[in-house]
């Protein structure tokens, strides 16, 4: 890419991550009156998983860490690698969506033997069969067999990564479905398929504006990218965990 279309990429991404964080910060904070609890977990909920995922692959001497063309988990790796960064997000997105008081232990042991403990278990479970249907079907040397150019490449590759698991671990949800509480709870759930999409995809975009390929700012971009991903769960997680029936083991 040229001068003038990397600079356009640059400005495109940063304006419009800087608005979509806005944004729904704002609703959030319209909405909620937690907002110290929300920041804290909007961070941590990207972050942790990934942090999780370097230290197992140092300690177990795992090539993946950042992922990448060659670098890529397969089989049961893949599916421990969907477990561990997506756990943190749905666990902190639900707590943030419910609007827990972390200091009442009583409402917070209730909550631990909900059907939201299903709910996070089955998606984090979806979520590691994503994983798994998207390292292990072959889409990254398919389309890098296409020839489409580098750009292009990780731009096509990007999208089908987050949708394919923002989907899968979307289909929990609709395995919950009696837990639906409005006609658009499902319609509100599904939102969190464009967010990390689209997310994750600026992200990427952005690093390929400001430099061109190397090894190390292709590890650094797929940190980003990992991190847009969950971050774009986690803000479909708080938008839509809401409209879903809660159901305790306590009374």
């Amino acid at each position: 890419m040229d001068f003038a279309s990397n600079f356009l990429g640059i400005i495109a991404s940063i304006v419009t991550i800087g608005t979509f964080v806005f944004l729904f910060f704002r609703w959030y904070f319209e909405q909620h009156s937690s907002p110290v609890l929300f920041l804290v977990c909007a961070v941590a909920a990207p972050v942790i998983g990934g942090l999780f995922w370097n230290v197992l692959c140092k300690l177990k001497n795992w090539p993946y860490h950042m992922g990448g063309s060659g670098n890529e988990p397969h089989g049961w790796h893949a599916f421990t690698w969907g477990i561990i960064t997506i756990f943190p997000v749905v666990f902190l997105g639900v707590l943030v969506g419910r609007k827990l008081q972390i200091g009442n232990w009583s409402l917070l042991l209730k909550w631990l033997v909900s059907t939201d403990l299903l709910v996070i278990m089955l998606y984090t479970i979806f979520s590691g069969f994503g994983a798994i249907a998207f390292y292990d079907s072959g889409v990254r040397p398919f389309i890098e067999a296409m020839d489409l150019g580098y750009a292009k490449q990780e731009i096509a590759i990007v999208l089908l990564w987050s949708a394919i698991i923002s989907t899968a671990s979307y289909l929990a949800y609709l395995v919950l479905f009696p837990l639906h509480n409005t006609e658009t709870t499902t319609v509100r759930l599904l939102l969190q398929i464009p967010f990390a999409v689209l997310l994750s995809a600026l992200a990427v975009l952005f690093f390929l504006c400001v430099a061109a390929y190397t090894q190390a700012f292709d590890q650094l971009k797929g940190f980003a990218a990992g991190f847009a991903l969950r971050f774009g769960l986690f803000c479909g997680i708080v938008y839509g965990v809401v409209s879903l029936g809660l159901k305790s083991a306590l009374k």
